[in-house]
Formats: structure tokens, C-alpha cells, sequence
């Protein structure tokens, strides 16, 4: 009966990434090759009792919905922005070298912005302009951008890190920092074979710069004036939890920092509210918006595949 089951269990594996592959909505797979396979090895309810189980799983929905909420209202607020254009300012005459550095400057973002496609926007919106007037390729600017996303393996809003939380018994920020430098080291090898990809294809040259400004004659970028109050706001609850969970929080002035993923997404909020002067209201709606659109797609998937 094991191997049976085990014959079953890697038939359903394979029938879901052939229906993934071919772009079936990724819940509904989920959901209909495991009660497939539970009602083949004659326990239907077997799924059904994970699928409730899962659905209230106290760690995950704590630390995903939490920095979801969190980055939904640095987007309202336009907190991401201003910290994007202060880190993107400086980059304008660096020319070939702006392949890595977008790369990096992504990766660094999207640890303090926890959702890498809220994370992408505000930095593509900023930089692939920037890539693609120094001569970079449209397609390898974009490419940039995207390594950079895996910065988020690093946030703690990050779905991987609260399930491994979970299950190890450690807190997130430990989690975190106990792989953060093979996660750096792995980014900046991603940012390094770019950039040699990028001299191989010849995706960086004048021709790509003449091609950008040929297109681009009537079209200016936007220019905002970084407040650095603004740009303090996606940080706060990356320092409270890194210093939290480490030993700095020993030190005198700084107990109060150790606390959970909520708690200091909340903080990070309540601060977004007082710098920007916007209707609490909004900004109430905004993080539980967020909060709602990551219990649906981030959450949905995790109780779908269980």
C-alpha cells in the first residue's frame, strides 16, 4: 500500500507542473490533484482537514499579512518611491556598471519592501529608464530589475522564512541572518553574470542608448523630491527586526526591540501615517487591503498545496 500510494503521489506531482506549465490557475491545480489523490488512496477527508488546518496557521498569517499590509501603504504613501529615487539619483553617469548596481540596489530594496512585484514596479519604474539611457537593452535592464527580486528571499515578510520559522522554532530575523550571506553572495553572483552576459550578447552599446532617445523624445522622467522622512518609512521595521533579533537588542535603550513581524510592520505604519500627514483612514484600508490580497495569493497557494 505505501508504494501505492507513493506510485500516487508522483503521478499527482507530475500531473501538477504539467497543468501548471500549461497556465492553469495555480490554487485550482493545487486544490484538484490533492483531493484527486486523497480520494484515490480511499481518504477524502484527509485533505480536507489539512485544507482547514492550514487555513489557520498562526505564523504564517501573522508574518505574510502583516508586511503585505505594510508594503501596500509604502506604496500609497509613496514611501518606496522616495527611497528608490534616493538610492537611484547618483547612478545616472555609471554607465555600464549600472547592470550590477540596479541588480543590488533592487536586492537591497526589496528586503525592506516585501513584495517583490510592489518592489519591481516602484524600482523598474525608476531605474529601467535610467539602464536603458545609459545603452543598456530594454530586455537586460528588465532582466536587472528582476534578479534584484531576490532580495525578497531576505524580507521578513517572506512566505519561505515564516514556514521555516515555524517548523525550526526559530524566530524570522534569526531565520534570516542565519542565511543572509549565502543569499548576498548568491545575489551578487546573479548581478555578476548579468553583467558578463550583457558584454557576450552585446546588450549594452550605443545603439541601444541612440534607440531609447529615438523613442523617447517627448517623454521625461519623473522627478521627485526625496523627503527623508519618506525614505525612513520602508526601513523602520527592517531595523527594529534586525536589531531585535540579534544581540544589539541587549543594549541598553534597545529591549524594546525585540518583537514579532507585526508588531513592527504596524510600527513601520503608524510612522508612514505621522511623516505623511495622510488620512489615517486610508491608511487603515490600504494595510488591510494588503493584508487581504496576501491571505488570497500567498497564503491561498501555501493552504492549496497542503
Amino acid at each position: 500500500m505505501a508504494e501505492l500510494k507513493s506510485l500516487i503521489a508522483i503521478a499527482g506531482i507530475i500531473a501538477a507542473v504539467y497543468l501548471l506549465i500549461k497556465k492553469y490557475e495555480t490554487r485550482t491545480v493545487l486544490i484538484g490533484v490533492g483531493l484527486v489523490m486523497a480520494i484515490i488512496t480511499l481518504n477524502p477527508m484527509a485533505a480536507l482537514d489539512d485544507f482547514a488546518k492550514s487555513m489557520t496557521s498562526g505564523g504564517l498569517i501573522m508574518a505574510i499579512c502583516s508586511s503585505m499590509g505594510f508594503a501596500y501603504v509604502m506604496k500609497y504613501t509613496r514611501c518606496d518611491t522616495h527611497l528608490v529615487h534616493l538610492l537611484t539619483k547618483p547612478l545616472s553617469g555609471l554607465k555600464f556598471f549600472l547592470i550590477p548596481i540596479a541588480t543590488m540596489i533592487t536586492f537591497f530594496i526589496n528586503i525592506a519592501i516585501p513584495s517583490a512585484a510592489g518592489c519591481a514596479a516602484a524600482v523598474g519604474a525608476t531605474l529601467i529608464p535610467v539602464l536603458k539611457s545609459a545603452g543598456v537593452r530594454p530586455a537586460m535592464a528588465g532582466a536587472a530589475i528582476l534578479a534584484g527580486t531576490f532580495g525578497s528571499m531576505m524580507s521578513p515578510g517572506s512566505s519561505h522564512s515564516a514556514m521555516i520559522s515555524e517548523m525550526s522554532g526559530l524566530t524570522i530575523p534569526e531565520v534570516n541572518l542565519s542565511h543572509a550571506p549565502y543569499t548576498i553572495i548568491a545575489g551578487a553572483i546573479g548581478a555578476l553574470v548579468l553583467t558578463i552576459l550583457a558584454v557576450v550578447l552585446k546588450d549594452y552599446g550605443e545603439e541601444h542608448r541612440q534607440a531609447y532617445f529615438n523613442d523617447n523624445k517627448q517623454t521625461e522622467t519623473e522627478s521627485v523630491k526625496v523627503n527623508l522622512l519618506y525614505v525612513l518609512a520602508p526601513l523602520i521595521p527592517l531595523a527594529i527586526l534586525v536589531i531585535g533579533g540579534t544581540s544589539m537588542q541587549k543594549m541598553p535603550g534597545l529591549e524594546w526591540t525585540k518583537m514579532g513581524v507585526p508588531q513592527a510592520m504596524l510600527i513601520g505604519a503608524i510612522y508612514g501615517i505621522i511623516v505623511t500627514r495622510i488620512s489615517p483612514v486610508k491608511i487603515t484600508e490600504e494595510f488591510f487591503n494588503g493584508m487581504g490580497n496576501s491571505y488570497a495569493n500567498v497564503l491561498g497557494i501555501i493552504i492549496a498545496a497542503s
